[in-house]
């Protein structure tokens, strides 16, 4: 082997990193079939120079590739000497420097890659092989889910299994996918991948035992050389708070202020992870500040009802629970608000005394109006009622009508009117008349 041969052989061993068309590049040997391990990780959008060294008086004949797993007669020709040299976007052989070139790895460019020299004199050839592999790491984090929405469970949620699961996109090289009980590792009971996603499964009984317990789920992956890189992420679930249920305190909840005091109330709960809110805050300025677990109301230049009584409410969510607290407060009042709330009371007493005593002096005045149309009312009824009787019952006074019959001389007639009366042959009401005869002289006058 001539002295430029070597130094040929010496730079494609040698793995440097620099930039082709403004992308990371990394160089490495083909080497010969017999010789294993020859694996090269390449991550994805990089360049990467595959030196053919080359032995004293030899040739290479051709380049060819294979999709890793298969035998190199299934593979396809990238380079033939005995045709022209043309350059593609995807790869180039240098024929000055015996270099294959790949451009911009993607997923589909791993796989077998085969050098084959011809060696003089006699023409005996050999071939060089290289495993390209992409490497995958995963771009998200694993997520970590189970059959509870949230890490505190109360009793009436309890169900007969805990279910966790850990997912995570696959990798290359292969992720190493851990599950861990506080600081245990536990075996998954089931796992599978779909659609470029890995997940463990295992399943247990749900008992008071896993009170304070975090299942969390460990994914790592180590970049062989050139790289020596690591990949590292986690999830968890917990720890596990198994309650009978959730609750909301305020406090102050019996204490005594005075008008204008700067009162603070605090809530807290007994579950962590617990939102609060404040309600019915009418009275005076405030602020509200969240400190952890805890929330406070600081009520500045305190005003309280007339009552002397305040009323807060805390309101507390955790998923779809809800739960109020509620704090009376009585308050202290100053002497002059004592001496102004006394007069009020007084002024609405007095007023309310005159409103009533009007009131009952106009009732008076209605009631006497009242009987007075009454009386006048029942008069006039009494009236109309003798007039009416009189019109019925038609008290006439009795008269005569005395005629005389010229066939009856020496007799006298008169009509005597009743005081009944009855219907004529008109229809007309008369009274009814009755005829009376009285003997008479002769010569008398009709009207005496």
């Amino acid at each position: 082997m001539d002295l430029s041969n070597t130094l040929v052989s010496v730079i494609c061993i040698f793995i440097v990193s620099h930039t082709v068309r403004n992308v990371s590049a990394i160089r490495w040997e083909f080497k010969d079939v017999f010789e294993p391990g020859n694996v090269l990780y390449v991550k994805e959008t990089m360049n990467v120079e595959l030196c053919c060294s080359k032995v004293a008086k030899s040739t290479v004949s051709f380049i060819s590739w294979s999709p890793e797993g298969t035998l190199s007669d299934k593979s396809i020709t990238l380079f033939n000497a005995s045709r022209p040299t043309t350059r593609s976007n995807k790869y180039y052989f240098s024929e000055l420097s015996d270099t294959f070139t790949l451009y911009d790895m993607g997923k589909q460019d791993g796989g077998n890659y085969y050098c084959s020299q011809i060696l003089q004199p006699y023409g005996r050839p050999r071939l060089l092989y290289v495993i390209l592999k992409v490497v995958k790491i995963p771009k998200e984090k694993p997520i970590c889910s189970t059959n509870y929405r949230y890490p505190v469970i109360f009793h009436d949620e309890m169900k007969d299994n805990f279910e966790f699961n850990c997912s995570t996109e696959t990798g290359n090289p292969p992720l190493k996918i851990d599950i861990f009980v506080d600081d245990a590792i536990f075996s998954p009971d089931t796992s599978w991948t779909k659609n470029g996603v890995t997940t463990l499964s295992t399943i247990t009984y749900m008992t008071e035992g896993l009170n304070n317990s975090t299942y969390s789920c460990s994914v790592r992956q180590e970049l062989p050389f050139p790289y020596n890189e690591r990949y590292e992420e986690t999830c968890s679930f917990g720890p596990m708070h198994i309650l009978p249920g959730f609750n909301i305190t305020i406090t102050p909840t019996s204490a005594f202020f005075k008008e204008g005091d700067n009162v603070t109330f605090t809530c807290m709960s007994n579950v962590s992870g617990v939102e609060k809110k404040w309600q019915n805050i009418t009275r005076g300025k405030y602020t509200i500040t969240n400190n952890g677990e805890r929330s406070y109301l600081n009520v500045l230049d305190l005003k309280p009802p007339l009552s002397g009584r305040i009323a807060l409410e805390c309101q507390g969510s955790y998923g779809s629970r809800l739960v109020t607290a509620i704090a009376h407060v009585n308050t202290k009042r100053t002497r002059l608000f004592l001496l102004i709330f006394g007069l009020v009371i007084f002024v609405v007493g007095f007023l309310d005394y005159r409103r009533r005593k009007s009131n009952r002096r106009r009732q008076r005045r209605i009631k006497i109006a009242k009987d007075e149309y009454e009386r006048r009312t029942a008069s006039e009824i009494s009236k109309s009622k003798a007039i009416n009787e009189d019109s019925v019952s038609h008290q006439a006074y009795d008269r005569s009508i005395v005629t005389q019959d010229p066939s009856h001389k020496g007799k006298r007639y008169y009509d005597k009117v009743s005081k009944s009366y009855i219907y004529d042959s008109e229809g007309y009401l008369s009274p009814s008349k009755e005829r009376c005869t009285v003997d008479v002289d002769v010569d008398d006058g009709v009207n005496g």
